[in-house]
């Protein structure tokens, strides 16, 4: 089913008054005062309609098989202009002796335009049995008359591919365009035939290929029979072919008609700028003109260049720095070689119908030249240099170094935005490849696309697309926005650190903090950690910690101990002798004892009792040890209950508190 849209254009038209051309679809067979319905979308413009293919199929043999409704998929005429656009991959299939997109142009005289964005979109162009692919519609059986011609088709972007033959089998294919960035693949003809079988001046063949356009041509294999592949008319007179600019044309039959005596006669084929043909079979016409120049490369793989030698008239120019090579072709009509040309590949030339006198320095002459039928002549290599043709045939046999500063640019393989080209040097002396040079790439061709706005992360942009290439790449930043924030959480000040309320982006959830504050410097003590018991020269206290940092505070204070009056003696023992000495002496309580090895045996409340006699300190000796305690310091050890034992073992002496070392209180 097709999937189409169409769009009309009104314009006035002095001759036919204001009116809104329709693009009319499928439906019942009608007929109307502006023609005949035939196909199964039929246009009848009288101005210019606009038609957009996007995505269509439009292939129905039995709906479209009445003599109603007419078998091409689209039907143009009229006297104005249709431009189709193409988006996506559509497909039109004509059936019968109709084209997918048929303009016979007994019936249509205003102008085509296939036009596309880039060569992305495609559109698929069938015929069917007799029928063109598009063009002119074939004659029915036994209906000769039915047969009609084409003119004014334009194709300018796109891919366009031809299944069947691309103008008329019977009648005229004028002004036929094939031009911009367009490809079109042809299997089968790009032709125009004379019209009946009989009469070959009603024929007129002009096609033109230009801008940067690729054409391709290749032959049909029809069960075996294999035919097409050829660009002009079979036959017929007032043939025009021009291949200019950078287009790329490559068939694997023949541009221009027949040499035969009902072929094409007196055609004009013009090569010229840096065109790039390749032709298999020739490049061909009785008694046609075929003018190659500027610095067109032109290949043929076989077959002749020129009218051949039943030609009477016409001819052969090869011009500039034109290129002419191939594989066992000839050129046995009238041939000028001129200026810097060059033919290359071995070529036959009639000798008799040549000139060479016009060629300048640097032209190239790789033939073998006949000057009597039956004879094959000698492979010849000549160069022209310093105003003389020089022979360098010797240089065919393989072994030339290419020494010598004598090349010439051959060829120029263009780049694109995505890959290099290449320019390549052949050797004057032999002709083979001396050296090559990049030719770097061309720039992208970028087309705006969508906008990406900018975030509160990222920067905005816009993504450019090659038109080309299909390569992006990101222009146009935009610095990114700022942060949406949200209130949040607030954190309310301590001690140590400020007070703060965290905000979010609502977009990236980032935070950041505001409303800041300073510390409050205030501690909340609630923690005790510590407590210390009062002593008779200390207060005691409770340590308090900050429930927020490791600040501390001493409270709870509790008095010092008083000391009581006492006439107590202390009640200390010593073990390791039986008896032993004591006194006061300046303060000091000495406890004698008459042996090595003792402990003296207490509690700090004995030490009190000491102190009450009068002594600050108790001095304990032994045969070979005196050690003194500072009844103070031992004291603030502990409550008076607190057991110590200081014990001497000959010179060592050893102070246990509580069962606890303590050896830094002996002095």
């Amino acid at each position: 089913m097709a999937s189409t849209s169409a769009s009309d254009d009104t314009s006035n038209d002095a001759s036919n008054g204001p009116r809104k051309a329709p693009a009319r679809s499928s439906g019942e067979g009608e007929r109307s005062s502006e023609g005949e319905r035939r196909g199964i979308i039929q246009i009848f413009a009288n101005t210019l309609v606009k038609l957009k293919l996007k995505n269509a199929t439009i292939d129905q043999p039995n709906a479209a098989d009445t003599t109603t409704r007419g078998k091409a998929a689209i039907d143009i005429q009229g006297g104005g202009n249709v431009e189709i656009k193409v988006e996506g991959n559509n497909t039109l299939n004509g059936y019968g002796n109709s084209a997918g997109i048929q303009k016979n142009d007994d019936v249509s005289t205003g102008k085509l335009t296939i036009t596309a964005q880039d060569t992305d979109q495609k559109l698929t162009l069938k015929g069917y049995d007799n029928g063109a692919a598009i063009g002119g519609r074939n004659h029915s059986y036994n209906h000769y008359e039915d047969a009609a011609g084409t003119k004014d088709i334009e194709i300018n972007n796109g891919t366009i591919v031809v299944d069947g033959d691309f103008g008329s089998k019977e009648g005229n294919a004028a002004g036929i365009k094939i031009t911009g960035n367009a490809v079109v693949d042809v299997t089968g003809d790009i032709r125009g035939s004379y019209k009946n079988y009989n009469d070959d001046s009603e024929c007129t063949t002009e096609i033109e290929i230009s801008g940067n356009a690729q054409v391709n041509v290749k032959k049909i294999d029809n069960n075996g029979y294999i035919w097409g592949g050829n660009i002009g008319q079979s036959s017929g007179k007032n043939e025009k072919i021009t291949i200019s600019d950078n287009a790329k044309v490559n068939t694997e039959g023949c541009i221009g008609g027949s040499n035969e005596d009902n072929g094409s006669k007196n055609g004009v084929i013009n090569i010229s700028d840096n065109a790039t043909v390749k032709a298999h079979e020739g490049i061909t016409g009785r008694n046609s003109t075929v003018n190659i120049s500027g610095n067109a490369n032109v290949t043929v793989g076989e077959g002749q260049i020129g009218g051949g030698s039943q030609s009477t008239s016409g001819g052969v120019t090869i011009s500039n720095n034109a290129q002419v090579n191939g594989e066992f072709y000839g050129i046995e009509c009238n041939l000028t070689l001129k200026d810097q040309a060059k033919i290359e590949g071995e070529c036959t030339i009639n000798g008799n119908k040549f000139n060479k006198d016009q060629a300048s320095d640097g032209a190239v002459l790789d033939a073998r030249i006949n000057l009597e039928d039956g004879n094959i002549p000698d492979h010849t290599r000549q160069f022209k240099e310093n105003g003389e043709w020089k022979d360098v045939s010797n240089r065919l046999d393989g072994n030339c170094n290419h020494t010598e500063d004598k090349t010439y640019l051959s060829e120029t393989i263009p780049s694109t935005c995505s890959t290099p080209g290449e320019k390549i040097y052949r050797c004057f002396y032999c002709g083979s490849v001396a050296k090559t040079e990049p030719v770097a790439c061309l720039p992208h061709t970028w087309v705006k696309g969508e906008t990406v706005a900018p975030t509160c992360t990222q920067k905005g942009y816009t993504v450019y697309e090659c038109s080309v290439c299909g390569q992006t790449e990101n222009k146009d930043y935009t610095d990114v926005i700022a942060h949406t924030w949200v209130k949040g959480e607030t954190v309310e000040p301590t001690c140590v650190a400020g007070g703060y309320t965290v905000y979010e982006c609502s977009v990236c959830h980032a935070t950041k903090r505001g409303d800041e504050t300073e510390p409050t410097g205030v501690h909340t003590y609630t923690e005790p950690v510590k407590t210390v018991a009062p002593t008779y020269t200390e207060r005691g206290y409770t340590v308090y910690k900050c429930q927020t940092c490791d600040a501390t505070e001493q409270r709870d204070w509790v008095p010092m101990l008083e000391r009581e009056s006492t006439n107590s003696a202390p009640n200390y023992t010593v073990t390791g002798a039986e008896t032993y000495e004591t006194s006061v002496v300046d303060g000091r309580y000495i406890i004698a004892v008459p042996s090595e090895d003792a402990a003296l045996n207490a509690v700090l409340g004995d030490l009190r009792a000491i102190k009450a006699q009068g002594a600050d300190v108790v001095v304990f000796r032994t045969r070979s040890r005196e050690s003194s305690l500072v009844i103070d310091e031992m004291l603030a050890m502990g409550p008076d209950a607190t057991p110590f034992v200081l014990a001497h073992n000959g010179g060592e002496a050893r102070l246990t508190i509580n069962g606890a070392a303590h050896n830094e209180l002996i002095h």
